[in-house]
């Protein structure tokens, strides 16, 4: 994993404990994230590589009830699959609307909803699909409660999910099976939030 920060977050414990929850989401099932330095040009590194941004604002839709958090483009294969972007400012906000939730986030309920909009996102990309789960981790729609519960129960991969991991992991592994002159549909997978 290569992780992208907006300067402009500065908070030191953010990130350890984002990483610790998106790497506890796939640990179950046998995924090892290994986190590089996303300044360096090449990485060598052995399985699937994957970039993720930390953005401040979200590219999707204006609707107050409804907040894009994510969004990973996926193309048909997985290989070469464009940064996975998530949005620390919509996310933020959908904290708020939790009913317990005082005038602010704090860092640790804020990582931990960040780990799981990306480890969602991640879950596009490693299981090459465009669409969403009824129930579980793939799933469209998470509330602001369950993203800031300390319960990893609702973002545990469904059955189905699983088997589609266990069926790509060869593929992941093997690299692009695709000429260059084939064209990949990249169709955006936003995570969305309704309060």
């Amino acid at each position: 994993m290569r992780l992208r920060v907006d300067p402009s977050i500065r908070s030191t414990a953010i990130l350890p404990i984002l990483k610790d929850e998106t790497e506890g989401i796939w640990r179950p099932y046998g995924v090892q994230l290994e986190w590089v330095d996303a300044r360096l040009d090449e990485v060598a590194a052995e399985g699937f590589s994957v970039e993720a941004v930390l953005d401040r604002r979200s590219e999707g839709p204006a609707d107050p009830d409804r907040a894009v958090l994510g969004r990973a483009s996926v193309p048909q294969d997985a290989v070469g699959a464009g940064p996975i972007r998530v949005s620390f400012d919509a996310t933020e906000r959908m904290l708020l609307r939790r009913p317990s939730s005082p005038h602010f986030v704090g860092e640790q309920d804020m990582a931990r909803a960040l780990g799981r909009v990306l480890a969602h996102e991640i879950g596009h990309v490693l299981l090459a699909v465009r669409n969403h789960d009824h129930a579980g981790l793939m799933r469209a729609v998470f509330t602001p409660a369950e993203l800031g519960s300390p319960d990893r129960a609702p973002f545990r991969l469904t059955c189905d999910g699983f088997g589609r991991l266990r069926s790509r992991i060869q593929v992941m592994t093997r690299g692009p099976q695709m000429s260059d002159s084939e064209e990949m549909d990249r169709t955006p997978c936003p995570l969305t939030v309704v309060r």
